[in-house]
């Protein structure tokens, strides 16, 4: 839409809203019978010079005042009925505009707040931060801005569990594969420091947050599960009651008050065997700016009413490479929302799993969920395939909850036969628990987000970041609520366009450093917070990586003026590792490892 037709489009709105206040011009010569008859139309619709200038004074609308007459706070309220983006584009029409927008800062505020659902501090600059955000909504370019081998986490394979935390303050890592073998420690970085290394260079470095209290068992590809959607979680009540209930279970210190849950969940041993069903939750005090964080883990009681009943007889099924998504109470039965668990494999990796898998939050109870074809789907003969390594993220449209399933595959991913990648999306109604949806993606280059890729929630769209046995080193692009709407409309199947983000600028260099392909790897999106993208680790076909990017997001290359391209940086060991190098071996449970000595690392 050009801007000289919506100021037109203003000024129009203007003039009538004018006259109707003003009331009709007055019509001294006309008879009470001839104004009571109703008017003629007209078939000539010519609006001549000529015509105008001949009719009678009393007929001509009287002019309304110009737009650029009003005072701020007019031009402000016309505005805020508008979506951001016109009012950015009107901005450039006339100094009026500009005075009014750049003097707004509660405007800009207000639509971040509803168009992006990010409410900013008071010493946030708005008009930037919508600036940001819409280049996250529409993106179309992006550039590789930091990277560092030197961030505290060493090496980490095995889909180590990157987040942002409920306030947006830091970001977070969880477990991982390392060379001891599988994790549960928890690091974390201020937010404003990896915004900051992206435009300048600045190294930043994780840091190890206070744990205490009881894991859930180690293993592979485990998930950690933030219990939060937006601001939406569970009751500060029901938060309140679980940490004291993990405190009272291991006699940990007073608690910080104000904290969030998370969940861990499931995962393996070495060479995609020995699954588990273990779980435990975390209560998570995010902790202001360089403040540490801390983490309580346990497995919480039942809640008061099933005190003295006989243990819930269903366990989850044993699972790794699978998702669990939050869904929040509004979405769901479960008072304090729930935690969906759904597909992996298990058997040692014989079997990939279609089924679902429930927990409640309210009474911490598992349940097993079963999922139905809508009749489109079911004319077609279409029935959900069993997969591993897949994503599913929780999206809104129109207030009600849907479940976007990404990808995976079948097979075990260290050997090449019996194996096949999904190239696909599934959408599944939280309402009725119907899958609605089905689709094939389409891409220039036959992108595949295979077993293990990376899906990261962005403002509406899904960011999409290797996986497979043939990973790709392509941010890709997927507009999942548009996907939901057109399942919604009755069209259940056919294609759905994946695009890729380019990653080079017209005035960068040929040798500027990018990411490898890669799968098994972490990646968060700090959007609202930071218009950034951040993966780390991972392999391919050989090394485990140490490597972590971030990738900044925008609509043109306007958007990414502040950003710096990301330099090659000299390949060095973290500190305290320099001396020795580590080789991974797998014992009968896929577990062990033996460190090597007497050999200097390279660097």
């Amino acid at each position: 839409m050009c801007v000289s037709f919506i100021v037109d489009f203003f000024q129009k709105v203007l003039q009538v809203s004018c006259n109707r206040i003003r009331g009709p011009p007055e019509i001294a010569d006309q008879g009470q019978d001839e104004k009571d008859m109703p008017s003629r139309r007209r078939t000539d619709t010519s609006t001549t010079a000529g015509s105008i200038s001949s009719a009678p004074s009393g007929l001509l609308p009287k002019p309304g005042p110009s737009l650029t007459e009003l005072n701020d706070e007019v031009l402000l309220h016309i505005l805020s009925l508008l979506p951001g983006w016109m009012a950015w584009r009107v901005e450039q029409t006339g100094h009026a505009w500009r005075r009014a927008l750049h003097s707004g800062n509660a405007y800009w505020q207000s639509r971040c707040l509803h168009e992006f659902a990010a409410r900013l501090g008071p010493s946030d600059l708005a008009r930037r931060k919508y600036r940001q955000l819409l280049g996250v909504r529409e993106v179309r370019r992006g550039v590789w801005c930091y990277c560092s081998r030197r961030h505290g986490l060493g090496d980490r394979v095995a889909a180590p569990q990157l987040f942002v935390g409920p306030r947006g303050q830091k970001l977070f890592s969880y477990g991982g594969w390392t060379d001891r073998g599988p994790q549960t420690d928890l690091h974390s970085v201020p937010v404003h420091a990896v915004s900051e290394s992206s435009m300048r260079e600045e190294p930043w470095r994780f840091q190890r947050a206070e744990e205490s209290g009881m894991t859930a068992t180690r293993g592979g590809v485990q998930t950690l599960t933030p219990l939060w959607f937006g601001e939406e979680g569970p009751s500060e009540t029901h938060i309140s009651e679980t940490a004291q209930s993990l405190r009272r279970l291991t006699a940990a210190r007073e608690l910080h008050p104000g904290g969030a849950l998370v969940l861990a969940f499931g995962g393996g041993g070495g060479g995609y065997r020995h699954e588990h069903n273990s779980w435990a939750v975390g209560y998570l005090h995010e902790g202001e700016g360089q403040e540490n964080a801390q983490i309580l883990w346990g497995k919480p009681q039942a809640c008061k009413d099933l005190v003295g009943e006989a243990p819930q007889p269903y366990q989850p099924v044993e699972r790794c490479a699978h998702s669990a998504t939050y869904v929040p109470a509004r979405f769901t039965m479960c008072p304090e929302g729930c935690v969906v668990v759904f597909g992996g494999h298990t058997g040692h990796c014989a079997t990939s799993l279609a089924s679902f898998d429930v927990l409640s939050l309210h009474d911490w109870s598992w349940s097993h969920a079963a999922a139905a074809e809508c009749t489109a789907l079911q004319a077609q003969d279409w029935e959900m395939p069993p997969r591993h390594g897949h994503s599913t993220t929780l999206f809104e449209v129109d207030g009600k909850g849907y479940l976007v399933v990404v990808g995976g595959g079948r097979g075990n991913i260290l050997e090449n036969w019996n194996v096949r990648d999904f190239a696909d999306i599934a959408v599944l109604c939280l309402e009725s628990w119907t899958w609605i949806g089905h689709y094939q993606l389409q891409s220039s280059g036959n992108l595949t987000p295979g077993r293990h890729h990376t899906a990261c929630r962005a403002l509406g769209q899904l960011l999409l970041v290797g996986g497979g046995r043939r990973p790709s080193r392509q941010v890709c692009v997927l507009d999942a609520e548009q996907v939901i709407r057109r399942a919604l409309r009755g069209d259940v199947q056919g294609l759905v366009p994946l695009r890729t983000v380019p990653d080079r600028l017209e005035d960068d260099g040929a040798d500027l450093p990018v990411p490898v392909a890669r799968k098994m790897h972490g990646a968060a999106c700090l959007a609202p917070y930071a218009p950034l993208l951040v993966i780390f680790g991972g392999w391919e076909t050989g090394p485990h990586f140490s490597d972590l990017w971030t990738f900044a997001l925008g609509a043109d290359t306007e958007d990414l003026k502040d950003f710096r391209a990301a330099e090659a940086e000299e390949e060095r060991e973290e500190p305290g590792q320099e001396s020795l190098v580590g080789v991974r071996m797998m014992g009968p449970d896929g577990q062990g490892t033996i460190p090597a000595a007497g050999r200097r690392a390279p660097g």
